[in-house]
Order: structure tokens, then C-alpha cells, then sequence
């Protein structure tokens, strides 16, 4: 490819003809051969003037003839005509040459030189059209001077040297010179230009192909679908955002035809699409419907440039896919659809008004029962208009509030019906954009009912206060009896029950041997039983105590408790072999001193119920339950208990086994019941007579 410089004709046919001495370089030759031509203008009749005595009058003749010859040169150079005086010099070095050599008289003089200057001359700067011109003439002029030297045409050589053949020779060898100087100095110019055109085509290439890059880095990451096609349909490049818009991959369509593919919905689609195209030269946002390579139908919109690229015509596309939004438009019509029915066909009166002069723009059915106004009444009216609030700073209030939150949540007012007569209402609203415009969707409700139901609720709840206060007061006196029963199990039923205990041993003593074993034996029996009074007791006294403990939860180390237990049990019954597995690091957010009741009556039975199992083993440990609930559990493999009585086990008295079997008042487990009650727990127990048993409890509801 030709670079193309200002000034420069650089076709074929420039260069065939005139290569060097065209455009900007006529003006840089010209001012080199001013230059050149008035040096030799000074250094000829220079030469004439100092040869003047040693020349011949030709040798004076041909130099004053030169001098006149390079002025006029100089002349057209001057006057801007410097192919003419190109074309002078050229033919004038010839003319010198020929008319030296005729004055010489041989072929052999130095005024062949001059047809060298010449052909040197025209070639390089005037083509070679010039060039072979020069030489044709050269050789016909030495032709011709060959056969007049040998006619004997010329006169006889003077073939003595002295001053005017260097003058010749000088002569010549200043324009020879001239003509290198001025060719060297075009070549050097032309070279730097070349050079400096050269450097700026490297540039523009390097910054072509950083803005191909630009341009494939753009067009591969462009969020938008990209597509490059010829105008036969042909698939150049697509990107990403292509492939993943049709579903189709990029070595699948890169070289197919985007209508073959089937892509368009038809080949006629895209034929009209094209003409239109054509006829433009660009589409903009044409709403299109596309088919993805698995068939799917979808609508996008293109926009569309012819271009010409890479020496042909392509279509440069982008494609949004608006499927999406069109599907959006649909399901947003479908709920104002669902609104507009939602709205009318609401229980609730509702209503529409613009916010900045409260005009109404619609009601629903429940709205015209609620305020007696016919929509056709109501609409294009504001609010205040149609009577409906009572105080018109009310509804000032009402709209502050509204614009300072933007919502208003149970605004509690007075309202008018048409027909005069109030109510109570409370109004619901929202701020709300209709057609560019705020607006107010509001639902007022009739609750002067509910009011009359609330008056009537609040009288109620007075009266159960006063009710409650009382049963309060009763419950504190029942309490205080309580405590006085208490304190007179304590000490009135213990002074008769220790006098009759004391009263037996002293007669156990004073008649020793003379009671016989039936008399021995009923004193045993009437102080066991005293005994067994005693413990009874205390356990009721235990069990009315717990519902008096203020309750103070923490973490407490049930583990311990339990190895604490178990260290008493065997202390006092040092011969029993019991196998006892406690969960380490059982921790427990609990009353301590109830906890450790609960811990002593469990294991205290498990202990008792298994004194009969030869390999007696109690377990103690926790499990999670329902809710992520911790669960403590005592298990033991001792009597067990049958199912179908375990709703007794937690009522006081009752007992499952015979006093003759274990021994027990019957009022742990009841005791039990009553602290895990406390900490909102629950306990149950699970059993087989002669498997054992397992008791659970919580210490928080689960």
C-alpha cells in the first residue's frame, strides 16, 4: 500500500512518469538549483574573465554563451518555471557538449562530459520519458560528430593542453557537481520524509491495532448482544452476551448463516429487514421478534449500522432482549388488573385521592355504604367538599403525618355520612404514585361498634380487677390459715405424737420382762408407726414449703449433685453393691436447693427400688427432646411400675408397692412435681414391673 503524502502524487502513473520533481518536492528543488545556478552564474564568467588571455575566441564564445545559457536558467527557477528550466539545463548541457566538440574539432574532447551531465540530470529529475530522450540524443549527437570527424567536416583539433582545458573541465565538473549536489540533497529530504512517513504509518498501525484490541475487548464484554454478520446473513463474530441471549455456542455460528440457524422467525423477516437497512443505512431500536437455537421464541430490540469492514459491507448489530420486560409489563397489567378488582370488590371502603388538593379520583362499592356517597357524587370532589370529615384540622393532622412517614397506621377520627349522622372511624393510607401524580389510597373503617365493644370491655376488665383483687385477698388469708395448719402439724400434732413415742419406751422399760413377745411386739409396732408419723410430717411440711421458696435460677452442676447423693446412699448402706453411671458436665440453669431435692427424692428411690436386684445399676445423664429441649433422666433396673397406674405417681399417698415392700410416705414424687412445676417444666416416667423404671423432667417449658 502507497503512503500518501501532502503534496505527493503517489499513483502508478506519477511514478512511471515524473517520480522525483512532483508536488512539494518542486519547491525544495527549486530553491537547491537557485542555489546551484547562481554559483555557476558566478564561477563562468569568472573563469571567462581569468581565461581571457589563454583562450581561444571560441572557447570565449562557448563560455560567454553558458553564461548567458545559466541566467536564463536562473531566470525561470526564479519566476517559478523550474521544470522548463529542468528541461533547459538538460538540453543545454547537450547543445554545450555538441558545440564544444565541433569547436574542439574531435570526438575525443572534454565536451563529452556535458552529455554525461545530461543523462544524469534528466534521468533523476525529469523521468525516464527524459532520460531516454537524453540518451537518444547523446548518442545520435556523437554519432553524428564521429562521421564528421572522419568527412573531415570539423576542423583539425588543437591537441594542445594548457588553461582552457582545465577551464572546460572545470566548467563541466562544477555542474556535474552542481547536478550530485542537488540530487543528493532531494534523495536526503525525500529519505527524512519517507522516513518521518514512515514513523507516523507505524503509529497509526500501532494505534490501529491498540484500537483493534479496544475494540475486541469491548465488543467480547459489551453486556449487550453483539453480533457482526455480511449482508448474505453470514455470522463474522459474536459475543458473550450473544451466546448466552440465543443458547447457541460461538463455534456453532461463527461461518453459518444467522437465517439458516434459524434464528429469525422467517428468511423473509430478515430479507425485509435488510432492505430497509439498505435503503438507511442504519436501524435503530426495531422491535424484533427472535427464535433461540432451542427453539424458544422472544422479542428484542435491535439497533442496527452498515459498515464497511475489512474491505466489504457488514451489519453491526446490538440486541436487547426485552422478553423479560415484556413480561414484566404483562404481570404488572395483570396486577393493576388484579388491584382495580381487589379495590372495587374490597369489604373495606376505600378510597383515591390526589394529595395536593384532596380531590377524589375513586371509590369502591363498601366506601359509598360506609360515607352514603354515590361514586358519581364523590368522584371530582375533594374530601372536605363532600362533608365527610367533621373537622377540617383533623384531616390536616391526618395528611402531616402521612407526609412525614409516608404512611398512616390506625388514624382514629370523627366522620360525617352523607346524611349527617357520625361515626367513629380509623383510617389506614399510603402515599402512592398514580400516573406521575401523589396520591393517597386510603381505607377508612366504621368502628364506632368495636368502640362500644371496647367501652363495654373496659368496664368488664374494671370489674374482674376488683374481682381479681378480691380473690387475691381471699387466696392470702388461705395462705396464712395454711401456714398456721403448718405450724400446728409441726408443733400441736408432734407434742401428742412424741408424749405417746416417749410414754411407750418408758413402759418398753419399766415392765421389761414381764411383757410377753405379743405385748413386746405391739409396743414395736406403736413406735414404728409413730416413726413413720414423724416422717410423714415432715415430708407434708416439705411439700407445702416448696410452693413458698422464692425461685433463684442458675447454673448449677447436676453431675455433682448427683455424685454427692449417691456418696450419702452409700455411707449409709455400706454393704450394697449398686453400679451408678453419672454424666459428666451436666449443667443446668436451675433453683439449687430444688434442683437437689428433686435429684435426692430420684435417686433416692432408684436406690430403694432396686435393693432387690442382684446387679442393681442407676443412671443419670441428659438427652435432647422435642424442640431441642434438654431432657434429664434417673433410670434403675429395679421393681418398676406397671403403665396403666403411672397417672397416680405424681399424686400424694399414692404408692404402687406395699408398705411390707419398700418403705415411703408417698409424697416425694408429689414434691417433685410441684418444683418442676415451678421452672415451667415437666416430668413423666416410663416403666415395666421388674425392668425398671426412668424418670424425665425439664427445668423451662420446651
Amino acid at each position: 500500500m502507497l503512503l500518501e503524502r501532502p503534496g505527493v502524487d503517489a499513483s502508478p502513473e506519477a511514478m512511471a512518469g515524473d517520480p522525483v520533481l512532483s508536488g512539494a518536492l518542486v519547491a525544495r528543488t527549486r530553491r537547491v538549483l537557485t542555489s546551484a545556478l547562481l554559483v555557476l552564474l558566478i564561477a563562468v564568467p569568472s573563469l571567462l574573465l581569468a581565461s581571457w588571455g589563454v583562450t581561444g575566441p571560441k572557447e570565449r564564445a562557448l563560455l560567454a554563451g553558458l553564461t548567458g545559457v545559466v541566467l536564463v536558467f536562473w531566470l525561470l527557477v526564479r519566476a517559478g518555471r523550474v521544470r522548463a528550466a529542468l528541461y533547459g539545463v538538460v538540453f543545454g548541457f547537450i547543445a554545450y557538449a555538441v558545440g564544444q566538440l565541433a569547436a574542439y574539432g574531435s570526438i575525443r574532447g572534454i565536451g563529452v562530459m556535458a552529455f554525461v551531465g545530461a543523462i544524469v540530470l534528466g534521468g533523476f529529475f525529469l523521468g525516464r520519458a527524459v532520460l531516454a530522450l537524453a540518451v537518444t540524443i547523446s548518442l545520435a549527437s556523437i554519432a553524428f560528430l564521429i562521421h564528421a570527424e572522419n568527412a573531415g567536416w570539423l576542423p583539425s583539433p588543437n591537441l594542445a593542453v594548457g588553461l582552457r582545458h582545465w577551464i572546460v573541465y572545470a566548467v563541466i565538473f562544477v555542474a556535474l557537481a552542481v547536478i550530485v549536489y542537488v540530487a543528493r540533497s532531494l534523495l536526503e529530504e525525500a529519505t527524512r520524509e519517507l522516513s518521518h512517513e514512515l514513523g507516523k504509518r507505524r503509529r497509526v498501525e500501532e494505534e490501529l491495532g491498540h484500537a483493534e484490541d479496544i475494540f475486541r475487548v469491548m465488543f467480547r464484554e459489551n453486556p449487550a448482544a453483539l453480533i457482526i454478520t455480511t449482508l448474505d446473513g453470514t455470522i463474522v463474530d459474536i459475543n458473550a452476551e450473544y451466546e448466552r441471549v440465543f443458547r447457541i455456542d460461538r463455534a456453532r455460528a461463527i461461518g453459518a448463516n444467522s437465517a439458516v440457524l434459524g434464528l429469525w422467525r422467517s428468511a423473509a423477516q430478515r430479507a425485509a429487514f435488510i432492505d430497509d437497512l439498505l435503503r438507511s443505512g442504519r436501524i435503530a431500536s426495531r422491535r424484533i421478534g427472535f427464535r433461540r437455537a432451542d427453539g424458544e421464541e422472544f422479542e428484542a430490540v435491535v439497533t442496527t449500522e452498515s459498515l464497511l469492514w475489512r474491505g466489504s459491507t457488514h451489519c453491526f448489530s446490538t440486541i436487547t432482549d426485552v422478553s423479560e420486560e415484556a413480561r414484566l409489563r404483562d404481570a404488572l397489567e395483570a396486577s393493576r388488573r388484579r388491584f382495580s378488582q381487589a379495590f372495587r370488590l374490597s369489604p373495606i371502603g376505600m378510597t383515591i385521592t390526589r394529595l395536593s388538593d384532596g380531590t377524589i379520583l375513586e371509590v369502591n362499592d363498601a366506601d359509598e355504604r360506609t360515607l352514603g356517597l354515590r361514586r358519581e357524587v364523590a368522584v371530582g370532589r375533594s374530601s372536605l367538599e363532600t362533608g365527610a370529615w367533621t373537622d377540617r384540622q383533623a384531616r390536616q393532622t391526618f395528611v402531616d403525618e402521612l407526609l412525614r412517614d409516608g404512611r398512616v397506621l390506625g388514624y382514629e377520627t370523627r366522620m360525617r355520612r352523607r346524611d349527617g349522622s357520625e361515626f367513629d372511624a380509623r383510617i389506614f393510607a399510603e402515599r402512592i404514585e398514580l400516573d406521575g401524580e401523589d396520591c393517597i389510597l386510603a381505607a377508612i373503617l366504621n368502628v364506632s361498634e368495636q368502640k362500644r365493644h371496647e367501652s363495654e370491655i373496659r368496664d368488664l376488665n374494671r370489674s374482674l380487677e376488683a374481682r381479681v383483687r378480691s380473690r387475691t385477698r381471699q387466696l392470702e388469708e388461705a395462705n396464712a390459715e395454711l401456714e398456721a395448719f403448718s405450724y400446728s402439724v409441726s408443733h400441736d400434732l408432734r407434742s401428742p405424737l412424741r408424749a405417746v413415742e416417749g410414754f411407750t419406751s418408758l413402759l418398753a422399760e419399766d415392765l421389761g420382762d414381764k411383757l410377753d413377745a405379743e405385748a413386746r411386739g405391739l409396743i414395736e409396732r406403736v413406735v414404728t408407726n409413730c416413726t413413720r408419723m414423724n416422717r410423714l410430717i415432715d415430708d407434708l411440711l416439705g411439700l407445702s414449703r416448696v410452693g413458698r421458696f422464692d425461685l433463684v435460677r442458675s447454673a448449677n452442676d447436676l453431675s455433682a449433685m448427683a455424685r454427692e447423693i449417691v456418696d450419702k446412699l452409700r455411707h449409709a448402706q455400706p454393704g450394697r453393691v449398686v453400679e451408678v453411671e453419672i454424666e459428666p458436665g451436666v449443667i443446668a440453669e436451675c433453683d439449687r436447693e430444688l434442683a437437689r431435692i428433686v435429684l435426692d427424692n430420684l435417686i433416692g428411690n432408684a436406690w430403694k427400688f432396686t435393693g432387690r436386684s442382684p446387679d442393681a445399676r442407676i443412671r443419670f445423664g441428659r438427652e435432647s427432646g422435642q424442640d431441642a429441649a434438654t431432657v434429664y433422666f434417673v433410670a434403675d433396673n429395679g421393681a418398676g411400675f406397671d403403665m396403666a397406674y403411672a397417672s397416680k405417681l405424681f399424686t400424694p399417698f399414692q404408692r404402687l408397692h406395699g408398705r411390707d415392700e419398700f418403705e415411703g410416705t408417698g409424697i416425694g414424687l408429689a414434691t417433685i412435681r410441684r418444683i418442676i412445676a415451678r421452672h415451667e417444666g415437666r416430668v413423666w416416667a416410663e416403666g415395666a414391673p421388674g425392668s425398671g423404671a426412668i424418670f424425665r423432667f425439664t427445668l423451662e417449658r420446651g
